[in-house]
């Protein structure tokens, strides 16, 4: 059972597996059953059709079944929060990648890569892996990150303190995440508005909504990187569509994303227009900024400036004089 003690928060789940595995690892066979505590509520539908789509996580198998169902219950129902279900299917598969591990007497993390889907696999939810914008680059970082991280080197540290210590162990993991986003349709589009004042502060509107994912802090940083300027200097305003029309909700993971490609967008038009005002390259110091803020503006520069990031179709297909998506 996989949830929170108290509420509210994500509803909790039960869940079970069967599998089977050969004795390479491969597991050629697996049945996943999840069921989610949905309370007073069917808030849970959610939870579960998510949950469901993304119970294979980043393995393959030539029998896959998920199984997925929602109850009532006499307790508060839950709010569904980011990748809603996902969170608690993908330990319940991971769970059964534990398990098949200790079956045939493998470490975990080799039977993990083992199972991993390859290029031109059928994925669970009918795609194609690694065609039609599907960008199936894990197997290489999985790769990178045993090289990066001495995974081997660090397991051999793990089993030898384990030898010497009875009662103290350690333990250690390599977990593959798969969360999968799409433009939908063309449905990510995000509007910027970037201006800068006299006293070189940096005034910043855009489309998205800040839900606790830091989405106008890394709309800042963008602006402040982008344009070289001071990140205390920016200022980021309470989203309205008075000051972005045209963008499009905020959800789907991917929003935060094309904000900071809006804002690279409008800055990218400032910085044309400060460029005749900017020190020589190795010249600029403390107050560069500001000299040249102070320049353009008494030579009449407008120093404000929108970006606009929209996309039809897969990752690319930009449209509207914006910065693509992809």
């Amino acid at each position: 059972r996989a949830g929170p003690a108290g509420r509210p928060a994500r509803p909790p789940m039960e869940g079970s597996f069967r599998l089977a595995v050969d004795q390479g690892g491969v597991v050629s066979s697996i049945e996943l059953t999840a069921a989610f505590d949905s309370g007073v509520v069917d808030g849970g539908a959610g939870d579960l059709t998510m949950g469901v789509c993304w119970a294979d996580n980043a393995y393959r198998a030539d029998d896959f079944a998920v199984h997925g169902s929602f109850y009532n219950s006499g307790v508060v129902g839950s709010t569904a929060c980011r990748a809603p279900g996902v969170v608690q299917t993908i330990p319940l598969h991971e769970l059964a990648m534990e398990a098949a591990a200790e079956a045939v007497g493998l470490p975990a993390d080799a039977v993990r890569e083992a199972n991993l889907y390859a290029t031109g696999d059928a994925a669970l939810c009918g795609v194609t892996v690694g065609e039609n914008g599907f960008n199936w680059n894990l197997p290489a970082m999985w790769q990178s990150a045993k090289a990066r991280w001495e995974v081997a080197a660090r397991r051999e540290q793990v089993e030898a303190f384990n030898r010497s210590n009875r009662w103290r162990k350690r333990g250690l993991r390599m977990v593959p995440v798969k969360y999968g986003i799409e433009d939908n349709g063309g449905a990510y589009k995000e509007g910027c508005s970037l201006g800068v004042l006299a006293d070189g502060s940096v005034r910043l509107a855009h489309g998205g909504c800040e839900l606790g994912q830091g989405i106008h802090t890394k709309a800042a940083q963008a602006a402040a990187f982008a344009l070289g300027c001071p990140l205390g200097g920016v200022s980021v305003s309470d989203t309205s569509s008075l000051a972005t029309p045209g963008s499009a909700d905020t959800g789907g993971s991917a929003t935060s994303e094309c904000v900071v490609k809006a804002v690279l967008d409008a800055a990218e038009t400032l910085n044309a227009r400060l460029l005749p005002f900017r020190p020589a390259a190795g010249a600029a110091g403390e107050g560069a900024w500001e000299a040249t803020v102070k320049a353009a503006t008494d030579a009449g520069v407008s120093l404000a400036a929108s970006g606009w990031v929209g996309g039809g179709g897969p990752p690319g297909g930009g449209r509207g004089g914006g910065t693509p998506l992809g």
